[in-house]
């Protein structure tokens, strides 16, 4: 059988990178296999099994690579193997040398956590919104684009503006409009 890199060098290569993809994107990939090789030696590609990829991912996890690059690696990796894999009803032009696809579970993506804010800009929220469903009608002289606004001016009180202040504020844009 052919092993990883003659694989990707002289069959995947050319049948799906070449003239198809941007030299960045292949230059991805082929930083990819590389990294896959280092860590596990070149394997053929029957021998494509989850030892291997604990290897692999053992390996990049020690070079204390971000969990969004180690997920890109995982990625690229991923979408090699489905075209060396058998055919399915989402990827109908495969190669065929495995009977089986084998993957690398990617890292989660990343989340980033929400933006902290102060108790007192809640309390100063909680203070300026009304509590009566009669409060939240907006008045007559707004579009509906404005609405939004008016609420937000209104409930949250940015420039410390009496209620009044905004009241004279929209309706002078809604006259000027």
């Amino acid at each position: 059988m052919i092993h990883l890199s003659d694989f990707v060098r002289t069959i995947y290569a050319p049948t799906f990178l070449y003239g198809q993809k941007s030299l960045r994107t292949i230059q991805e990939y082929v930083g990819a296999i590389c990294k896959y090789i280092k860590y596990t030696g070149n394997p053929l590609i029957t021998e494509l099994n989850p030892y291997n990829h604990a290897k692999f991912f053992t390996g990049v996890r020690a070079e204390n690579l971000s969990e969004e690059t180690i997920r890109k690696y995982c990625q690229h990796i991923n979408s090699i193997w489905a075209k060396a894999g058998p055919e399915g009803p989402n990827n109908r032009d495969v190669l065929g040398f495995l009977k089986k696809t084998p993957w690398i579970r990617p890292p989660k993506p990343f989340r980033k956590l929400p933006r902290e804010i102060s108790d007192t800009f809640i309390d100063k929220i909680y203070n300026e919104i009304p509590l009566c469903p009669e409060c939240y009608e907006f008045p007559t002289y707004l579009d509906m684009e404005l609405r939004p606004v008016y609420w937000k001016a209104s409930a949250f009180n940015v420039n410390g503006a009496d209620d009044s202040a905004t009241h004279d504020f929209f309706a002078r844009r809604q006259a000027s409009a």
